[in-house]
């Protein structure tokens, strides 16, 4: 059966089904239900040198009354206070943030790995990732062609990928927030998984509009 938009509904379904969490033991679930602010006060100290990826004005507003001082914003557009910027090329030196915060960002890559990568390349050694994922369900179905994950991924091969550990890890409905902590191993390079396999399969989905195409028909 294909719904109006010519998508295969007993496929997403399945997938759909996969958004079960396998949690490794090591990470605590949350159980209250914390909000952006709440979390980022919590892993960032006030001093921090953060950067914050598709910035407004008033979202950097709202991290100064946090008391958060030092954040730079970016976005695509610019502004008096934003630079304007293209996340998946990142114009800053490497380790000079000790904070990055992308919220409601990352679903509006183009190719979100490139992100991740710039992301790692700028944080200090032992820095903090803050931020957001749209998860891979019935009510964010219409976001065809943009970056959406199951908790699974989110939580067990994406910070795998990029060598990052997984200090927070909060699931709503259709949403995730997480905290991630650089790994300052200096021998750090990204690598392809072995090709075919099932995180290859699922990586190469989200690198292109034709891969995704073939993917859901």
């Amino acid at each position: 059966m294909r719904g109006g938009l010519g998508l295969d509904l007993k496929k997403w379904e399945k997938l759909i089904e996969t958004q079960k969490t396998t949690g490794s033991g090591e990470l605590e679930e949350k159980k209250v239900v914390e909000t952006f602010e709440q979390v980022l006060c919590k892993f960032v100290k006030k001093e921090a040198y953060g950067l914050v990826l598709g910035a407004t004005e008033k979202e950097l507003e709202s991290y100064k009354e946090l008391g958060y001082l030092n954040f730079v914003g970016i976005n695509l557009e610019g502004s008096a206070k934003i630079q304007k910027m293209d996340m998946h090329d990142l114009r800053f030196s490497d380790k000079q943030f000790d904070v990055v915060i992308a919220r409601t960002t990352m679903e509006h890559a183009f190719a979100p790995f490139l992100v991740f990568l710039e992301v790692r390349r700028v944080l200090k050694n032992k820095g903090y990732f803050v931020f957001t994922l749209q998860k891979f369900t019935r009510a964010n179905w219409y976001f065809e062609h943009c970056f959406l994950v199951t908790s699974e991924y989110a939580k067990e091969v994406l910070p795998k990928l990029f060598a990052f550990k997984v200090l927070y890890f909060q699931e709503g409905r259709d949403e995730i927030i997480q905290v991630w902590k650089k790994d300052d191993s200096s021998n750090f390079m990204f690598c392809w998984p072995k090709k075919n396999s099932e995180d290859y399969n699922w990586i190469k989905n989200w690198f292109g509009k034709n891969e995704r195409e073939e993917e859901i028909k």
